[in-house]
């Protein structure tokens, strides 16, 4: 029989090793340590801090939080910057989903912005993919039909908060 509290502390033990020494979190290797030859990446980063506000370590949600606000966050066009310079749809409402479950509700705001602003297409009910990082130009692909960050957002009148209490009650 598995244990699984083991098991959670011992993935959480491995995904430890994951901080990058200039901020956010690193690709891992094989044996759980940082691949620091690749770049940072934006989905790894929010990724990770959303699984580290679930399991409740604080100090690893503040470490993926500062590197959204200092080393993603794109202060002159807005968003959040990919390791390759674009603006991804993916990426984003991972910021929406990290920003949710760590309770950080004026970046959960604003990332919400966000993708309702740029990324959500009302004519094709579906998310525009990627934009340059200048948002002059967007691929023609588009993903996805639902926007759960809006129908959850507009069905209380209490904003992000709501989105974080909605991501919070299906977590473990």
């Amino acid at each position: 029989m598995i244990d699984l509290l083991a098991e959670r502390e011992r993935l959480l033990a491995f995904a430890e090793g994951s901080m990058h020494p200039e901020g956010g979190f690193a690709w891992l290797r094989a044996d759980g340590t940082p691949d620091l030859t690749r770049p940072r990446e934006l989905w790894i980063n929010t990724r990770m801090t959303y699984v580290f506000a679930l399991a409740g370590r604080d100090d690893l949600v503040d470490w993926g939080l500062d590197a959204l606000r200092l080393h993603f966050r794109d202060d002159r066009f807005g968003g959040w910057r990919s390791a390759d310079g674009t603006k991804r749809a993916y990426e984003h409402v991972f910021v929406v989903l990290a920003a949710a479950a760590a309770g950080d509700d004026a970046l959960l705001a604003d990332a919400l912005d966000v993708v309702e602003t740029y990324f959500w297409d009302e004519e094709y009910g579906a998310l525009r993919d990627v934009f340059t990082g200048d948002w002059s130009a967007c691929e023609a692909y588009r993903m996805g039909s639902e926007r759960p960050w809006r129908s959850t957002r507009r069905s209380t009148a209490s904003g992000p908060s709501s989105v974080t209490a909605s991501i919070r009650s299906t977590a473990w």
